[in-house]
């Protein structure tokens, strides 16, 4: 039996080291009760955190471009004004697209509501003139709806970390008394 324990712990033993050798250059893994740890994103475009990390500053970035259209919008300043931030605003949406454009699950789902919003500025044809108000005020209630779903997956993605940390923390734990026992 005590064998049989020691071939698990040799096991178990190098890929619990390396998960908490990558866990520690991200955050302390004592504070993961106190201070939730940063989410580890990696700076590729495959990865779902550095997917959510890009969607998180363009999108951003577009709504207050939006909010800067409308703004000038509202002063009655000349129409190039009021388009020039809604085309960078757009630009925003692309990046955002092209940041996102191999992800799947739920940011897959929001890339393709991003290119549904570019898409219909587009044939609507608010980079060319916006005649309204409301066009301007439906634009930026879209992208905020967007931004909401990028918080909503950044965020269910960090409970999911946390609780691996903890996972990892338990293990850690009973692999500890184990070996103190043995």
């Amino acid at each position: 039996m005590r064998s049989m324990s020691w071939r698990r712990v040799l096991r178990i033993i190098p890929p619990l080291i390396d998960t908490l050798v990558d866990l520690s250059r991200v955050t302390s893994i004592s504070s993961v009760g106190s201070n939730p740890p940063i989410i580890p994103f990696n700076h590729s475009s495959i990865d779902e955190g550095y997917c959510l990390e890009c969607l998180h500053k363009h999108i951003n970035t577009a709504n207050i471009l939006i909010r800067e259209a409308l703004q000038r919008f509202d002063s009655r300043e000349p129409q190039e004004r009021v388009i020039e931030k809604v085309r960078a605003a757009v630009a925003e949406l692309t990046g955002a697209e092209d940041d996102s454009k191999f992800a799947t699950g739920r940011v897959a789902e929001i890339n393709k509501r991003i290119r549904d919003l570019r898409r219909y500025i587009w044939d609507k044809g608010y980079e060319f003139e916006i005649q309204s108000r409301d066009a301007l005020l439906e634009i930026g209630g879209k992208i905020q709806d967007i931004l909401k779903d990028v918080y909503d997956v950044a965020s269910e993605k960090r409970r999911q970390i946390i609780s691996f940390v903890r996972g990892v923390e338990e293990e850690a734990r009973r692999l500890r008394e184990g070996l103190e026992k043995g």
